[in-house]
């Protein structure tokens, strides 16, 4: 008997930081625990892997906000990394 590997669903995504944005080359997985995400943006940033974001090795995500965007409209899954704002979700 075969075992069936359950594939985790992927992403896109979106990163905020010192006002800049941009979505990042590499899709990650959809149910990726938050403090992955961070770390993997951090990563990102700091290296330079995000178009339209400046490298930036001193990067600090703590605190950030991630939010998730399911699969909508013809839209696909969307993983956005963004600063806490005093409004909206996350507040």
């Amino acid at each position: 008997m075969v075992d069936q590997i359950e594939e985790r669903p992927v992403a896109q995504l979106n990163i905020t930081w010192a006002g800049q944005q941009g979505t990042a080359r590499t899709e990650v997985y959809y149910d990726e625990l938050k403090e992955d995400l961070i770390r993997m943006a951090s990563e990102m940033i700091a290296t330079g892997e995000v178009p339209g974001i400046d490298p930036d090795p001193a990067v600090n995500l703590d605190g950030f906000e991630v939010q998730r965007f399911p699969e909508k409209d013809g839209l696909d899954n969307r993983i956005v990394v963004r600063p806490k704002t005093p409004f909206g979700i996350g507040r």
